[in-house]
């Protein structure tokens, strides 16, 4: 009861051949039903509109097949008003002529999760159209392996799409560094890791383009991410 009471989860067991449901008291305090007297019937009207079909499909289809299965809801609690997101994880079984004979399952609130991920995706799609909109070409790379993680998708480098540019890996870019300037490049991601937060060094130097011939390039690099330890 105390470990449900924390982790905002409530559990609930349905016996098809007796028609017997029973349920944590959690339960109910996730959909804010006080009344002791708490059916599966009550929750309906609690499911916002836009999600009650699919909150009914979603039973009806693990009660038809059978096994695990999980989906989302928003409700509106019923002794606040207030909305929230709930999942719920149910497994159900059936007997052998196909029909089901008990589920259980449990509800989650997800409400807190479910905010910071779209705060999440909102601050990622920010993030991609500032880069998209950029002349730069903007990577990431992991500085253990040398490979790179994220680049820029709407802008080539030297003639190479970023997918190519990923493939290749940081240690094969580098060799398309003219002779003269290997010396001044190479030494760059040691000299950046060395470096604050925010800090920024930079190098100009001439690189083979794939259709032949050596391009200038300007390349500034920072260090963002560090290990437990700082580095």
């Amino acid at each position: 009861v105390e470990a449900q009471r924390l982790g905002q989860l409530g559990s609930f067991d349905y016996d098809f051949a007796t028609n017997t449901w029973t349920y944590s008291d959690q339960l109910r305090a996730l959909w804010g039903i006080e009344s002791e007297a708490f059916t599966p019937q009550m929750t309906r009207p609690l499911v916002l509109p836009e999600d009650l079909a699919h909150f009914s499909a979603s039973w009806q289809t693990a009660c038809r097949v059978g096994g695990k299965h999980s989906y989302e809801c928003r409700i509106k609690r019923a002794n606040d008003g207030v909305q929230r997101v709930l999942r719920s994880n149910v497994e159900v079984e059936l007997g052998s002529d196909g029909k089901p004979t008990r589920a259980r399952g449990t509800y989650m609130d997800i409400t807190d999760i479910a905010v910071a991920t779209e705060a999440a995706k909102r601050a990622t799609a920010f993030f991609d159209a500032v880069l998209t909109a950029s002349p730069d070409h903007t990577f990431v790379s992991e500085r253990a392996t040398g490979a790179i993680i994220y680049g820029s998708r709407s802008s080539q480098v030297l003639g190479l799409s970023m997918d190519e540019l990923e493939t290749f890996g940081e240690q094969r870019v580098s060799m398309l560094v003219h002779p003269d300037d290997q010396e001044s490049v190479r030494g760059i991601e040691e000299r950046a890791a060395a470096l604050d937060d925010g800090q920024v060094v930079q190098v100009r130097y001439r690189a083979r383009h794939a259709e032949g011939g050596w391009h200038w390039l300007n390349r500034r690099v920072t260090p963002f991410r560090r290990d437990g330890s700082g580095r």
